[in-house]
Parts: C-alpha cells; sequence; structure tokens
C-alpha cells in the first residue's frame, strides 16, 4: 500500500549516517537501492504496528515498529518515526528516522 501511495518522484531521505542515510531520489531509487536489497536479508515482510500518527494535513508523521527476521535467523525488529508530506493524492517527500545501526548491521551481512 506505501509504495502505492508514493510519487514516482518522490524525494525520500533515510537520516543518520550509516551508508543507507542518504536521499533516495524517485521511487525507482528507492526500490533498487533501499528496498529490495534489504527485502532480500529479510524473511518476508515486515509487520507493522502503529504507535502514533500526527495529523498535521500535508505532513503526516508516524511512528511505529516493524518486526521482521533476517534470512540467517537474527530479529529484524526496528522503530521507526516517518514524516510524510503528500500532495495531489500523492506522498512526495518522506524523512525516515530509524535505528540506521541495526539497518547497517543487517545490510553489512553477507547475502
Amino acid at each position: 500500500l506505501l509504495l502505492a501511495a508514493l510519487d514516482e518522484r518522490v524525494r525520500w531521505t533515510i537520516a543518520g549516517s550509516c551508508r543507507m542515510s542518504r536521499l533516495y531520489q524517485g521511487k525507482a531509487d528507492l526500490v533498487d537501492n533501499c528496498l529490495e536489497p534489504l527485502g532480500r536479508r529479510l524473511r518476508g515482510k515486515v509487520r507493522a504496528k502503529v504507535d502514533e500518527i500526527l495529523d498535521a494535513g500535508a505532513t503526516v508523521v508516524v511512528r511505529w515498529k516493524g518486526e521482521s527476521e533476517t534470512t540467517w535467523g537474527e530479529r529484524y525488529d526496528n522503530d521507526y518515526c516517518w514524516v510524510l508530506t503528500w500532495a495531489g493524492g500523492r506522498i512526495v517527500r518522506v524523512v525516515a528516522y530509524l535505528d540506521t545501526l541495526l539497518l547497517e548491521r543487517v545490510m553489512d551481512h553477507p547475502e
């Protein structure tokens, strides 16, 4: 559902200082260089439990917990805070805050 709501030119930033932390320019960049590489390291999808949604019109803040398991059997449970900006019924900008140390550890593990 989230991918369907993304504008093709979405600007998605992973905040932090790990190698995955950067601006992804467009849906294809995000999928090809973040979501698919992470997905190859996880068993199934990340299960989401929303803790809080703050609606400020065109900007929505979502705090949530994601739970999954890596293909090598470790837990990948992360806390997220996403700041989403909407325009024309599509998500055009996201700033994602998360445990980037955990993300990097999973991404650096051999596939």
